[in-house]
């Protein structure tokens, strides 16, 4: 009986799709703010602490469909942390003074970073360091350094205290993909 999909479908309890699923969100900068979106009625614009509280609510939300109200249990959990091990690279290197952190879903939550899933990020720069008077920015993921690829931060600092001539780095800003070339 369960050989077609016909069969499974009629057999099966409850079925879930995306289209059951419908729970726009609109996203508006500042604190406790909501404001309706005119061609919308009945859907606001929030303020992530409002969003984050109506998600919740969302949570413990029945299903409603042909009529009838389901009842799903949704859990909702932070990203992940992972150890971030913050270093200061101190070594003589475009990324002196440089204040980085591995990389994880919930520090790119924090750093509202999008689409990166490797790399090493920027938390700070000291004031007249050598990386920020280079430019090097909060929220910068440094991907690869003279062609390696930079995972860690001990990637970052074991590659930035070996002597080097130029210094070839990718980073992503803003999603944005950038190669720079530095002299040594």
């Amino acid at each position: 009986m369960r050989r077609d999909d016909f069969s499974r479908r009629l057999m099966r309890e409850n079925r879930l799709t995306c289209d059951d699923l419908i729970y726009p969100v609109f996203v508006l900068d500042g604190e406790n703010r909501r404001e309706p979106v005119d061609a919308m009625p009945g859907v606001f614009r929030l303020s992530v602490d409002v969003a984050v509280r109506e998600a919740e609510r969302a949570a413990k939300l029945g299903i409603l469909r042909a009529g009838k109200e389901m009842a799903a249990t949704v859990e909702l959990a932070t990203a992940p942390d992972a150890p971030r091990d913050e270093i200061t690279i101190q070594s003589r290197s475009p990324f002196f003074g440089a204040r980085v952190a591995n990389l994880s879903p919930a520090l790119a939550d924090e750093l509202q970073l999008q689409n990166v899933d490797n790399g090493v990020v920027i938390v700070s720069t000291d004031d007249g360091s050598v990386a920020g008077n280079l430019g090097f920015q909060r929220g910068d993921v440094i991907q690869e350094v003279n062609g390696a690829r930079v995972d860690k931060t001990r990637d970052l600092d074991r590659i930035a205290r070996t002597p080097s001539n130029g210094w070839r780095i990718v980073i992503l800003r803003r999603g944005q993909k950038i190669s720079a070339m530095f002299g040594g």
